[in-house]
């Protein structure tokens, strides 16, 4: 269906199109005009966008979609946020390269947390260096979690002193689970080690 349809249908009767293909499970016809909707700012389309790609467990038509709004110049907040929840749908069912191509391109319009998840695919697929890298920048672009993950990469990778140093940044702004990363740490510490072999023959 072309644009020039789309502009022709009233939003009320391209919101009962949605609505009776939704209530009959005609997922693509839903998703066919909630791409519609979407382009025309009718509220809640990208939530239910979302949830037609759940229900038939494809999102590639969307995608496709989502990237040709993007190459005409549609960067806007929403769009973004859209991509990027579709790329966490991808990373929960496994499919990491799908997931990554969202990532990427969420990122690449400032996503602090689509460049977090960059890094953590980068890492599950064995590529360190880059996971490194894009933690780094994704840090520097405000996310928080991803303190937590740099210091993960690092204690995993032996560098302790930086395991550390990532650690107590995500601890200092309240990250819980860094604080138990960052204790556990120190009780590997030789320094600690000796001191509890003391206490236990005292």
């Amino acid at each position: 269906m072309d644009d020039e349809t789309g502009d022709i249908l009233d939003n009320n009767v391209l919101i009962t199109i949605i609505t009776t293909a939704i209530n009959q499970k005609r997922w693509d016809v839903a998703k066919l005009y909630l791409c519609i909707a979407y382009k025309k700012n009718i509220p809640h389309a990208d939530t239910y966008l979302l949830y037609a790609c759940q229900k038939t467990n494809n999102c590639e038509d969307i995608v496709k979609f989502l990237f040709l709004e993007i190459k005409n110049g549609n960067t806007n907040a929403l769009t973004l946020k859209l991509i990027y929840s579709i790329g966490c749908m991808y990373k929960n069912t496994g499919e990491l390269e799908e997931a990554l191509q969202c990532f990427i391109i969420s990122a690449r319009y400032g996503n602090a947390d689509a460049l977090n998840m960059t890094a953590i695919i980068s890492l599950n697929l064995g590529n360190t260096p880059r996971a490194i890298d894009l933690f780094k920048s994704a840090i520097r672009c405000g996310s928080k979690e991803s303190m937590r993950h740099l210091g993960y990469v690092y204690e995993i990778t032996h560098r302790v002193t930086k395991a550390e140093k990532y650690y107590r940044l995500a601890a200092e702004i309240g990250d819980t689970e860094a604080m138990t990363r960052l204790d556990n740490l120190y009780k590997q510490t030789p320094e600690h080690q000796f001191l509890f072999t003391i206490l236990n023959i005292v």
